[in-house]
């Protein structure tokens, strides 16, 4: 099960606080996804939505508040986005009536699409947090950076990423002052899909996973933060590491070059006692660091420094 689908499933299994907050949940969900429909018939609505859960859940609250039922309720493959779709299709005048008092249509003798979210839906703090569940369940989708693996550590290129897609800039905008109340400032973009309102930002993609109620889904989240940031100081570990071992090898291969230099010119045996000391001990000991290195010679680490640079600087000259 995916990130997005968790969410909304949790979404489904909640009670909603208060009767406004169903009129509210369900105004977020026909506005974000819902085709209007007029033909001879009069006017009418299609929803396609991603499963049967959700389809049956709203099929439910509409007769539930307004006590109709779909014209069609049928099951669909995407072929083109690899997905199934579950249709649900209501004409009549009932589906007229509720797409005006939910606000998604104006109350004009040639009724328009509305672009506003109805104030007196979300006048109280539950009905806003129901709207935006269901503009969530309508319209939301929210992505994760994959765990990692014993064998691997690839993460999706999303990364943290919730979003939002709609079919009019109108609404897009509208939306994005609807969030603003929260305290959450989202980016607006448009592309193929429609108009996309989308958060990056870990802590905000929380704060919005906090207000619609998946307490889960927060949980996911911080347990990925968490791993993220232990994985992201391992690699810094590994990393810092690796940087030492690569100029502890670098060093030696020139410090080898350069006692073996001076023995086939000059000859060990012909330096001063305490770098003879250091040439023999440095060879021994390819592997170990400056600090054990300087231990078992008996002398500080800057002692050493400058011996080996005294015998770098005799190679540098008998070579010259």
């Amino acid at each position: 099960m995916n990130f997005t689908t968790a969410l909304k499933k949790e979404i489904l299994q909640q009670k909603p606080e208060n009767s406004c907050c169903e009129y509210a949940l369900l105004s977020g969900f026909l506005r974000s996804s819902v085709s209007v429909i007029k033909n001879s018939a009069g006017y009418g609505f299609e929803l396609r939505v991603e499963s049967e859960e959700i389809a049956n859940f709203f099929s439910e609250l509409l007769f539930k508040l307004y006590g109709t039922e779909p014209d069609l309720f049928a099951f669909k493959e995407d072929k083109l986005n690899a997905c199934e779709r579950f249709i649900l299709r209501y004409h009549g005048e009932r589906a007229f009536f509720l797409m005006k008092e939910l606000g998604i249509l104006s109350f004009d003798n040639n009724p328009e699409l509305l672009s506003t979210i109805s104030p007196y839906l979300t006048e109280n703090e539950c009905c806003r947090r129901a709207y935006l569940k269901g503009v969530f369940l309508g319209a939301g989708t929210a992505t994760l950076p994959e765990k990692s693996s014993s064998d691997s550590t690839q993460k999706t290129a999303t990364g943290y990423h919730l979003q939002f897609v709609f079919s009019t800039h109108a609404y897009a905008t509208s939306f994005c002052a609807f969030l603003a109340e929260f305290d959450l400032l989202p980016k607006l973009i448009e592309r193929k899909s429609g108009f996309v309102v989308y958060f990056k930002s870990s802590q905000q993609i929380s704060d919005i996973l906090a207000l619609i109620g998946t307490s889960n889904g927060v949980l996911t989240l911080q347990d990925r933060l968490v791993e993220k940031s232990f994985q992201n100081d391992l690699n810094r570990r590994v990393n810092c590491e690796m940087g030492n071992m690569t100029k502890q090898v670098n060093a030696f291969v020139a410090h080898k070059m350069a006692i073996e230099g001076i023995d086939q010119v000059l000859g060990l045996e012909n330096l001063p006692q305490p770098l003879q000391a250091v040439c023999i001990a440095r060879l021994e000991n390819p592997d170990v660091s400056m600090e054990t290195l300087a231990e078992l010679l008996g002398i500080s680490k800057s002692c050493l420094n400058h011996r080996l640079r005294k015998i770098t600087s005799i190679y540098r000259t008998i070579t010259q």
